[in-house]
């Protein structure tokens, strides 16, 4: 159930700073490390079960708790005095090991030589298949066969 969870908020929380703590640095990396995801003012947006639960939060906390608030200082300050390196974190007299993480890029692999990303289907639908002969950037999902192009620098 960790891993899902895990994956889960990996895809969620791609392009926000993620702060990971555990009380032994070597729990970092494993499922059973707090993770929480902040946008760029601080605010927080994602989050674990192990990050609520060590921190006494639940899920309305999401949106509306901010990096100050829970680490004891803000973002910027943390990157300043820290950069991505493993700190302490005192929370609610506990003493945590904790690494901020950056934004993670688009994965190359998923992101066409074009740079558009391909359109993904509403779970539960299909996108159409496309034909070969349709052009490089069309088979990315950005086109309909038969609809025409809706790519407004359109090669179709």
């Amino acid at each position: 159930m960790r891993h899902i969870e895990q994956r889960l908020f990996d895809e969620q929380a791609a392009t926000l700073f993620e702060l990971r703590f555990a009380p032994d640095a070597a729990t970092l990396t494993t499922p059973r490390c707090g993770r929480l995801g902040f946008d760029d003012d601080g605010v927080l947006r994602a989050a674990n079960r192990a990050a609520l639960s060590a921190l006494g939060l639940d899920w309305p906390a999401l949106g509306v708790s901010r990096f100050a608030a829970l680490a004891g200082q803000s973002l910027e300050h943390w990157l300043s005095r820290h950069g991505i390196g493993t700190a302490s974190l005192r929370h609610g007299g506990q003493l945590y090991s904790a690494q901020l993480l950056p934004p993670r890029p688009p994965a190359a692999a998923h992101m066409p030589a074009d740079g558009v990303p391909p359109l993904r289907a509403p779970h539960g639908l299909r996108m159409p298949r496309l034909a070969a002969t349709t052009p490089a950037h069309c088979r990315t999902g950005c086109c309909s066969v038969g609809n025409g192009c809706w790519r407004p620098t359109s090669r179709c």
